[in-house]
């Protein structure tokens, strides 16, 4: 269920204080709290304002989801009466599921929220691509995948690809108290490349399009562990768990309505831009205290 609330503050000279007494009610008498579209009335007139703090009162309603509402606080001071309105919109209410987030439950809420009946297919598009948008955002530890790939570079084996669900590296191993090292590209490969290029247990890495670059040249059989964060695959069952956790939830139904959004082209619609809203609101609540977003490993071409 939505709700929309309305607030008040009391100052004189900067200093709060508290008038004689706070209600809700319109000049007539007809409504604290009415929605706009049929005139309906969501708090009786009279009724008392809740007061937060010296000098500070709300009052909240329940709504319906994306009606617009008028407020009136009626108040005395000094033995006058006042009134003062506001309009607010109510949100969407939050999505209430049980167990672990599932396509099924996203499409049910994008359909709800957007009036949509999407088709699995149609709707598993739109949550893959907000799952994608989501994982770029952030290191975030749903993602993140420690000893679930291997790499096994032969003897005098240079490079070798990256697993399909590569997004970003953590570090690269032989053993756990062995990382290898970053090394340029364009150093790497010329290494990789001379006449007596050294070989051994490779020390040094890089990235080149989707596959590692090792140096030395591999003299035995070696396998090198990798650490990293995952892209999340496409989603294809809507009865399976999502990748993200239950937490991710609500950006990921706002997040795919956006993806639905932007196939009809409504970049600059009023709801692409409350959705955009509600959508980086729940990104930052999600993202840890420090700032702290992956750097993209980009595609290198050697020449």
């Amino acid at each position: 269920m939505a709700s929309v609330t309305f607030r008040i503050d009391f100052k004189d000279g900067g200093v709060a204080f508290d008038p004689t007494s706070v209600v809700m009610s319109d000049p007539t008498s007809a409504y604290g709290v009415k929605d706009d579209a049929d005139n309906s009335v969501a708090v009786a007139a009279g009724t008392a304002a809740t007061k937060s703090a010296t000098g500070s009162y709300y009052c909240t309603a329940t709504a319906t989801a994306e009606h617009t509402y008028t407020a009136y606080f009626k108040y005395v001071i000094d033995g006058e009466t006042y009134y003062s309105s506001d309009t607010e919109t109510a949100g969407i209410a939050p999505v209430v599921t049980t167990g672990p987030m599932t396509g099924a439950q996203i499409r049910a809420a994008v359909n709800s929220r957007l009036g949509l009946t999407l088709t699995t297919d149609n709707a598993n598009a739109h949550i893959s691509e907000a799952l994608r948008q989501i994982a770029a955002r952030s290191l975030w530890p749903d993602l993140h995948e420690t000893d679930a790939s291997t790499l096994v570079f032969t003897t005098g084996l240079k490079s070798k690809d990256l697993p399909d669900d590569f997004g970003t590296l953590d570090r690269l191993y032989v053993a756990a108290d062995r990382t290898l090292e970053l090394m340029a590209p364009d150093q790497l490969r010329e290494l990789q490349e001379i006449s007596n290029a050294e070989s051994g247990d490779p020390l040094y890495y890089c990235i080149i399009g989707g596959a590692v670059w090792v140096y030395p040249l591999p003299d035995a059989s070696v396998t090198v562990k990798l650490d990293h964060w995952a892209r999340p695959a496409a989603v294809t069952d809507e009865t399976a768990t999502l990748v993200l956790g239950d937490q991710f939830k609500e950006a990921v139904i706002l997040g795919s309505m956006i993806a639905y959004m932007n196939t009809l082209g409504l970049a600059t619609h009023p709801k692409m831009n409350e959705t955009v809203g509600l959508y980086e609101r729940q990104i930052a609540i999600l993202l840890p205290g420090e700032d702290h977003k992956p750097k993209a490993v980009k595609a290198y071409r050697y020449c």
